[in-house]
């Protein structure tokens, strides 16, 4: 008898999410990975190879921190230390990486478009602030620099931005640092997509629209602030970001939208935010 999985980009991103938190539900990070091991050539058949290499070294790394953490611990607060002194940031970045290798294997296609609008409808599906969601916005911004078609990923970038609870902190951040991300691979069409947005919002005199202008100029500056005038001019590494003749394209065209806002004057409110 036959089981229906789900689309395969929809199952890669719910594990994946799962999975950034891996103490969680008396610690599900391993059995999650040995799944995505299991149905490998099912989700995605291009990554098989690389995953029986790379998911064990996953699964060990929870495992060897398991041991270590409980020999430390004391046996009523065993969970309680593990939880204490894991590293999130480090798992995350293990994620990510793996994320990237994996997107390496589908160059070509549209399937990591396809993995960005998985992760993008899961977004709204987790409180704010939380591990899983936080997650969301790095993995979504690594997926989106590697698309191929321009006018797909503004569509989602737009997405997001028109979704976004701008009154939220956590959210607001979890944007802009998205878009400073996903820029290092989609430079032209993040800040074309950007000043688009801005116009919109200036037309309009929706009260909520003030913050998206805001969160909108805000991402501008943190992309500068986030690579550096000189990164920007010297980038070399072409396989996560722009080239350089497109990152100079960037540079001046932002410098042009800075310098004219400047003169303009921001929104009420704006500089306190950004600054």
């Amino acid at each position: 008898m036959s089981v229906d999985l789900p689309a395969p980009q929809k199952l890669l991103a719910r594990l994946l999410v799962l999975m950034s938190s891996p103490y969680k539900d008396e610690g599900h990070g391993i059995a999650m990975l040995n799944l995505l091991k299991t149905l490998s050539q099912s989700i995605a058949p291009s990554m098989a190879n690389m995953w029986e290499l790379e998911i064990p070294l996953l699964v060990k790394y929870l495992e060897v921190y398991m041991l270590c953490t409980n020999h430390l611990a004391l046996s009523k607060g065993a969970q309680e230390h593990t939880e204490f002194t894991w590293n999130q940031k480090t798992w995350e970045d293990k994620l990510i990486q793996f994320l990237r290798n994996s997107l390496k294997k589908t160059r070509g296609s549209n399937w990591s478009l396809r993995l960005s609008k998985e992760l993008n409808n899961q977004i709204e599906s987790f409180d704010s602030p939380s591990l899983e969601k936080g997650f969301l916005y790095r993995a979504l911004s690594f997926t989106l620099a590697t698309g191929l078609e321009a006018d797909k990923v503004e569509v989602l970038l737009l997405e997001l931005l028109y979704k976004t609870d701008y009154s939220n902190d956590f959210d607001r951040e979890g944007v802009i640092l998205c878009f400073g991300l996903c820029a290092r691979g989609q430079a032209k069409t993040v800040l074309g997509m950007l000043h688009d947005f801005e116009e919109r919002i200036q037309e309009s005199e929706q009260f909520w629209q003030i913050g998206a202008w805001q969160a909108c100029m805000a991402t501008m500056f943190q992309c500068v602030h986030f690579w550096g005038w000189k990164a920007l001019e010297s980038s070399t590494d072409h396989s996560d970001v722009a080239a350089p003749k497109e990152m100079t394209g960037f540079q001046m065209t932002l410098c042009s939208v800075l310098v004219r806002k400047l003169r303009q004057g921001p929104a009420p409110g704006a500089w306190g935010f950004i600054l």
